[in-house]
């Protein structure tokens, strides 16, 4: 917790230099007791910036926590906690072939892979990139791969996903996603947030700390380029792609196909939806029965915008009562 503290000290800082690191420290402990925060929320929201008006817009933390728990019947969480089981619920909505290596044999290890130039593997129950391989299917010693795999807890081994040339544009090294959060009332689906998620080209997977773009119902990026650290990218790392401008295909299919899947479970109201699209469309990477709020309303992404008012709004009165 010191360590996370100092970074975020250090980054508020860099961007506030008139402010030094002792009051930003005192600021940063009052705030976080006063309202509730992590360190996050008070980076991602400006909190060094904000009046108490302002401050009062933020979701934070404790309010994101009762949220959740009235909002999610932990009954379900398994679903989305668990990828293979997800995949098998969800398997409309993610259109691509698995396996769930805890069933299944090597020979159906080998027969599902020996036509795949390349598939993944990924650990059930990770977070944040955490676990996830590609491989490459090239002189592969089968038994030892599937061993291995099984050693690693590497349990869900899927075929690989190719994306959009759109997103391959921007950063081929990886499968980019689109965050849409819906938020369901009454069986009515509303769209919260949408975020482009992008690899910055030197890792295979999407991490947390890679860069941000908000969307708006087209598309269209509306927002700067900007990752956890607060640094703005004009232009991709890697494949200098133009941030200033972009709009991504198939954003209308996106959203539908989140009110669709959103209704499926009507238990778990509040969920955080993983998509990227390939030449025939969106599919579901993964449901994220967490899903982040910190992204949704980071400032530098949303300028006035703040994902509280939105759940306000239609929540209305089941708001009051569940953050009392």
């Amino acid at each position: 917790m010191i360590e996370r503290m100092k970074t975020t000290i250090n980054l508020i800082h860099k961007e506030n230099p008139n402010k030094s690191k002792i009051y930003i420290f005192f600021d940063l402990i009052y705030n976080v007791l006063r309202y509730g925060l992590s360190f996050t929320d008070y980076k991602k929201c400006n909190f060094i910036n904000l009046n108490k008006k302002q401050k009062e817009k933020c979701l934070s933390m404790s309010e994101y926590r009762k949220l959740i728990k009235y909002l999610n019947d932990t009954k379900y969480d398994s679903i989305f906690l668990d990828k293979i089981l997800f995949n098998k619920v969800f398997k409309e909505y993610i259109k691509r072939e698995f396996i769930d290596l805890r069933v299944s044999s090597l020979d159906e290890f080998i027969d599902f892979i020996k036509d795949k130039k390349t598939f993944f593997a990924k650990k059930h129950n990770s977070f944040g990139g955490d676990g996830v391989e590609k491989i490459i299917n090239n002189d592969l010693n089968y038994e030892e791969t599937y061993n291995n795999l099984i050693l690693n807890k590497q349990y869900l081994v899927e075929e690989t996903i190719n994306q959009h040339s759109y997103l391959n544009k921007i950063n081929s090294k990886a499968v980019n996603n689109i965050r849409i959060v819906t938020l369901t009332k009454e069986r009515d689906v509303y769209i919260i947030a949408k975020v482009l998620r992008l690899s910055d080209g030197i890792e295979e997977v999407i991490s947390c700390h890679d860069i941000m773009i908000s969307l708006d119902d087209e598309g269209n990026f509306i927002s700067k380029a900007y990752d956890d650290n607060l640094v703005n990218y004009k232009k991709h790392p890697t494949s200098n792609f133009d941030f200033t401008k972009g709009k991504v295909p198939y954003m209308k299919e996106m959203l539908d196909m989140a009110r669709k899947a959103a209704r499926e479970i009507p238990e778990v109201r509040f969920v955080g939806w993983d998509f990227t699209i390939t030449e025939k469309g969106p599919l579901i990477i993964e449901g994220n029965f967490f899903p982040s709020y910190g992204l949704h309303q980071y400032y530098l992404l949303n300028k006035d915008y703040y994902f509280k008012e939105k759940l306000q709004s239609i929540l209305n009165d089941e708001y009051k009562k569940i953050t009392r």
